[in-house]
């Protein structure tokens, strides 16, 4: 991996030239993904919360499901996909046919249980997903990145291609030291692309505060660097109940405490990006090329 690494961050440095934009046509959407360093810490549930809840502000949202093998995004939704990216990688459908709308008018791509296959897949069909996916990025306001738990090769070439990158605890112990590799191979690696930390299912701010701390007391200790905190999700039933009602917890509970956190930390977001231009950045799908073109 370090090997790999190296590579990716060779070209990942390319990435960062300006380019001249001159028409809408070239829009970039605002890329977010969201990692985790092990499953069960609530990554997909805030994925899709973030999605219909940016759309709700305004935000035209694409949440792209690439949790690999795990992909359970209209199940969260409540909703039933008529098609995943397993079946544009596996079969050729188009990749604007898979987009589904979800509530508050965001829309998403399921990703389906094959979509690992990707690694595997010929130069063609990696081409094909890229220009379509650059066919209908002016669309979109918000790219957002639902990534499996870990770093594999794929995971680590989509969280580089988006501008920011979210990586989601819990105040478990083990959520931590896996949150703590992930945050720590990104800082060693691409300091340059200032992962934030989310902290999930919190009893309390102080319980949060004290999972941030700890962590940045790590990173700094060892690493001499440090990451800025994302935000804080507590603790709330209101989760656990939609899952089961399979609709999500800002539509079935809005007011619930951690519907009205959420709902804080997307408004703070769109404040900060509307005082950030992003004209001359290279694109989400851009990045994607450069990244993927070193397997082609």
């Amino acid at each position: 991996m370090d090997d790999q690494a190296a590579s990716l961050r060779t070209r990942l440095m390319g990435t960062n030239r300006t380019v001249q934009r001159d028409d809408t046509t070239n829009k970039i959407p605002h890329s977010i993904a969201i990692v985790s360093g092990k499953g069960g810490v609530g990554k997909s549930n805030i994925s899709c919360n973030f999605s219909i809840l940016y759309a709700k502000h305004g935000a035209r949202t694409l949440l792209i499901d690439l949790d690999v093998g795990m992909g359970n995004i209209d199940v969260l939704l409540g909703q039933r996909s008529s098609g995943s990216l397993y079946d544009f990688f596996t079969r050729g459908v188009p990749l604007k046919s898979l987009i589904q709308k979800g509530p508050e008018g965001m829309e998403y791509i399921s990703g389906g249980s094959g979509f690992h296959q990707l690694v595997d897949l010929s130069s063609a069909r990696v081409s094909a997903f890229l220009d379509e996916l650059e066919a209908i990025q002016a669309q979109y306001d918000t790219f957002i990145l639902d990534l499996g738990a870990g770093i594999s090769q794929s995971h680590l070439t989509f969280m580089l291609a988006a501008r920011d990158i979210v990586v989601v605890t819990t105040p478990e112990p083990t959520a931590m030291t896996d949150a703590y590799s992930v945050l720590k191979y990104l800082l060693v690696h691409y300091p340059e692309k200032q992962p934030k930390l989310l902290v999930n299912k919190a009893k309390n701010e102080k319980e949060a505060r004290n999972v941030y701390s700890r962590l940045v007391g790590t990173l700094h200790q060892f690493l001499g660097a440090s990451v800025v905190l994302y935000g804080v999700l507590p603790e709330d039933a209101a989760v656990s109940s939609a899952v089961i009602q399979q609709s999500p917890y800002t539509v079935s509970k809005p007011k619930a405490a951690i519907s009205l956190a959420q709902e804080n930390i997307v408004r703070e977001q769109l404040h900060m990006l509307n005082g950030i231009s992003n004209e001359q950045e290279r694109s989400f799908v851009q990045k994607l090329r450069t990244f993927l073109s070193g397997r082609m």
